[in-house]
């Protein structure tokens, strides 16, 4: 605001000298808007919200003064050329110069609206059902308009319904009896007040509607009122102004932030449980109490809003199941409690005010046991895993017994996500956080080896990140950048296998051959030659000793590869292959066995057969192959049938594990 910018105080006649002409040329221009600053009146010792509320008036009403002269300007162009009327045209008075800001209305519409306030006022006391639907039919007007959207109405129509509704909303107090929902006449009354000052835009009204709603009598200080639908959306806009932003960022999306808190409360403990730790299971809230289950029963607790006081102990129930875990949910004016893991076919219905429970409902299904129980304040509702790693949501129907579902949602996740625990070198962030490949395709397959990691996508992609020339491709050292793993067209990856720290990978291609990259240290891929390699990394080439065989799975520790065939035959190379034919990599000790599966750990195996049975192999230093060779052996061996095998350093075994 430029220091010239405000109104100097004097005669009329000053005040015209001081102003500048209006200029009307023959395109309809008004000239003296690029140049003369608008006006402002301000009282003495005005607040910063009053410079802040008359600035925004003044420029809103002179970009208003603009489009009318533009679509004037518009609707004109191609109206003949009229004559020069270039000469200066000078209003004589002050009033003349402003455009009316408000609307005058025909006299008898006023005349029917005066009168239709008056029947409104009257039928409070004789007919309250009928002042109630016509505070219900104005509070749906009114919230369908936007804010400050009445501002130019006139003063003699807005008025009158202005001082009706704070009459309605303060002087006639709800029963005791009456239900506290937001259908009472009052309360409808106050949700129209609140929605006519913000459709109004009249500071002074706000005011005055505000006051009298905090000064309003006791009986009135504990009612309910329905939130405006056109107050919300005068909050979106404020918060969109303070955002920067026309979307504001929800929590299903974003998630909550963890410097979202606003307030905290301390709870005031009675006597018997102040030296006591209470332990949380479950919580749930009304909008006005907070009610918290422990190991010292049920708490009901003011939350500081609608009239609670926060952190106070409303009521205490310290038998309801304090040893038990259970879900609380608050739905239609009640509690509900499901136990868990006991009584899982049981759903208790209990009082808000007494917290006893007044009913039992019996939960009927297969799905009720593993389902999880949610409420959103009106329902109740259960969501429960579906097929094709999809879900399925219920809402259920209390007031029955048993408990029927009214509606079923499936549901399918619509996009997977992989978090990442720990630390890698290719991947440094040590917190807990989503991998991000920045590929649009889900990830379905993650493989990690000591200085690389590989993951496979939903349309058979490849990439990797970390140290690329250990697999034989470009050096990619920066850390968590995903470049694309070349296969080649025709090549389609159904699995991938990489040891614990291990410095080699397998590719499973979909056609039965076996890919092997990285570096072959101990003959691990395939190739046993005696004489002594260079350590290099190699790119992904075929497993000739896999020739002639359809691979259909793989293993890898670090030194050793496992590959099984379709046929049930199990080949192994590098370091483990003590009981492998050295030209064929075959076990032949399991050539009676039809294997499927098999893993590999630091020096021992693992493979599952078609049959279900479970064979284990290799190093038994510390019992990761199952067996004990204490002095129960022999009850033990009793129960399984045992292979022996020879090795160099003493005896191993293979065993199965009959079901």
């Amino acid at each position: 605001l430029r220091h010239d910018w405000k109104k100097v105080k004097g005669s009329k006649f000053s005040k015209k000298r001081e102003k500048n002409k209006k200029i009307i040329d023959s395109n309809g221009e008004l000239n003296n808007y690029s140049t003369s600053p608008p006006e402002i009146e301000l009282s003495n010792n005005a607040s910063a919200f009053a410079v802040f509320s008359s600035i925004r008036s003044a420029v809103l009403d002179r970009n208003g003064r603009i489009a009318g002269v533009e679509t004037f300007r518009s609707s004109n162009c191609n109206s003949p050329q009229g004559p020069d009327l270039s000469d200066t045209v000078e209003s004589d008075s002050e009033d003349e110069d402003r455009i009316p800001s408000s609307q005058t209305l025909p006299k008898i519409v006023g005349i029917g609206l005066r009168s239709v306030f008056m029947l409104m006022r009257e039928s409070r006391i004789v007919e309250p059902n009928l002042c109630t639907k016509a505070l219900g039919a104005l509070l749906d007007v009114l919230q369908g308009q936007l804010p400050e959207s009445l501002k130019s109405e006139p003063d003699d129509v807005i008025d009158p319904l202005f001082d009706l509704l704070l009459d309605l909303a303060t002087s006639h107090g709800p029963e005791s009896s009456d239900v506290n929902d937001g259908t009472h006449l009052t309360a409808i009354a106050c949700a129209c007040l609140l929605s006519l000052v913000v459709v109004r835009g009249d500071t002074g009204k706000l005011l005055s509607a505000v006051a009298a709603l905090l000064m309003c009598p006791k009986a009135l200080a504990i009612q309910n009122i329905q939130m405006p639908h056109v107050l919300t959306s005068l909050q979106r806009s404020i918060e969109a102004v303070l955002l920067g932003k026309l979307t504001r960022p929800d929590w299903i999306t974003y998630g909550v932030p963890k410097n979202s808190k606003i307030h905290t409360f301390n709870f005031r403990s009675p006597s018997e449980i102040t030296n006591i730790a209470l332990n949380g299971r479950s919580f749930v809230s009304d909008g006005k109490f907070l009610y918290l289950h422990t190991n010292y029963g049920l708490l009901k607790i003011g939350s500081g809003y609608g009239g609670t006081i926060g952190g106070q102990l409303y009521c205490q129930k310290a038998d309801f199941y304090p040893n038990e875990i259970g879900w609380l949910g608050y739905a239609n004016n009640s509690l509900y409690f499901k136990c868990s893991p006991k009584k899982q076919c049981e759903l208790l219905e209990l009082d808000i005010d007494t917290l006893t429970v007044r009913g039992v409902a019996v939960l009927e299904g297969r799905d009720w046991s593993s389902s999880i129980m949610f409420s959103d304040g009106e329902h109740l509702g259960m969501i429960t895993a579906g097929k094709d790693e999809g879900f399925v949501v219920r809402t259920i129907n209390t007031l029955s017994n048993p408990v029927t579902v009214t509606s079923e949602l499936p549901l399918k996740l619509a996009r997977k996500c992989v978090d990442v625990f720990g630390w890698a070198f290719f991947d440094e962030e040590q917190s807990v956080h989503t991998l991000n490949t920045s590929c649009d395709d889900e990830i379905v397959m993650v493989t990690a080896g000591k200085e690389y990691c590989i993951v496979k996508t939903a349309s058979g992609k490849l990439l990797y990140s970390g140290k690329g020339n250990a697999l034989g491709m470009k050096s990619n050292t920066r850390p968590n950048r995903w470049v694309d793993f070349p296969l080649g067209k025709s090549s389609r990856v159904n699995h991938i296998a990489i040891g614990h720290d291990g410095q080699h990978v397998i590719l499973v291609i979909e056609d039965g051959s076996v890919l092997f990259a990285g570096t072959a240290r101990r003959g691990e891929d395939g190739d046993n030659c005696k004489v002594r390699r260079p350590l290099k990394p190699v790119k992904p080439k075929k497993i000739l000793k896999a020739e002639g065989h359809f691979i259909i799975d793989a293993a890898c520790n670090n030194g050793s590869t496992a590959l099984v065939t379709r046929e049930g035959a199990l080949l192994m190379f590098g370091k483990d292959t003590l009981h492998s034919d050295p030209t064929t990599g075959l076990v032949s000790d399991l050539k009676d066995v039809f294997v499927q599966k098999v893993a590999l750990g630091k020096a021992h195996a693992a493979i599952l057969t078609n049959k279900g049975e479970l064979w284990t192999f290799g190093i038994n230093n510390k019992g990761q192959c199952g067996r004990d060779f204490s002095n129960s052996r022999s009850c033990f061996n009793r129960e399984m049938t045992v292979v022996a095998m020879e090795t160099g350093t003493g005896e191993e075994e293979i065993i199965v594990a009959d079901e």
